[in-house]
This record gives C-alpha cells, sequence and structure tokens, in this order.
C-alpha cells in the first residue's frame, strides 16, 4: 500500500483553489446564477461542485496511486468532511467513504483497465 501524505488542512486549500476554479467556469458558462457566492449555494449544488473539483484534482494524480492500494478515499473523505466548516454546510461533515470510492472509483476502472489492454502502447 502506498501512503499518501499530505495534511487535511492542505488538501483542503487545493480542493478550494480548484472549487472556486469550478464555481467561475459554471458563473461564466450560465449554470450557476451571477450574484451568487459559494455560500448562498445550497448543499446540493455545492456538492456538485466540489465533487466535480475533487474528480479534477484526482485526475491530475499519477497513476500509480490510483492504480496501486493508497489511502486516497480516507483522504477525500476528510478533506470533504472539513468543508463543513469552511461553507456552513453540515451536511459535509457526514460525507461518507462510499461516496467517495464511488466518485474515484470510474478512473481507476479505466486506468487499471487500460493497463491490461496496453491501449496506452500505442499512443
Amino acid at each position: 500500500m502506498i501512503e499518501i501524505r499530505i495534511s487535511i488542512e492542505t488538501a483542503v486549500i487545493l480542493l478550494k483553489e480548484r472549487i472556486e476554479s469550478e464555481f467561475e467556469k459554471r458563473i461564466r458558462n450560465g449554470e450557476i446564477a451571477k450574484g451568487l457566492n459559494l455560500n448562498n449555494l445550497s448543499y446540493t449544488q455545492l456538492l456538485n461542485v466540489v465533487e466535480t473539483s475533487t474528480f479534477d484534482l484526482v485526475c491530475l494524480l499519477p497513476a500509480e496511486l490510483l492504480t496501486d492500494q493508497t489511502n486516497l478515499t480516507e483522504i477525500i473523505t476528510k478533506t470533504i468532511r472539513s468543508l463543513a466548516e469552511v461553507y456552513n454546510k453540515d451536511e459535509f461533515a457526514i460525507y461518507s467513504k462510499r461516496k467517495a470510492e464511488s466518485l474515484i472509483n470510474p478512473i481507476i476502472y479505466m486506468l487499471r483497465h487500460s493497463q491490461k489492454s496496453k491501449d496506452f502502447l500505442n499512443n
């Protein structure tokens, strides 16, 4: 097992930066009304932005970290739970490890499948 060593505080900072970027993009695209900020969004809307941002950050990680056994789901779970205080949404405090797993499992499956099929060798 590979242990990813990053403090939750650092992970929250990285995620918040990505959340803000994703939020601004959605405003520009008209998906979120102008004049709103992250604290005004409903939990459902904010969760969507948070999970999209988390997915984006995970995609930037080296493939080896995703295909090997790691503590990534624990880091994601604790980081998203920490957002309860940041955005004043108590619902984040009960974010489950199972939801974190379902968020990153499609990436892991795709990478493991491509390793087995050796599709990446032709690129």
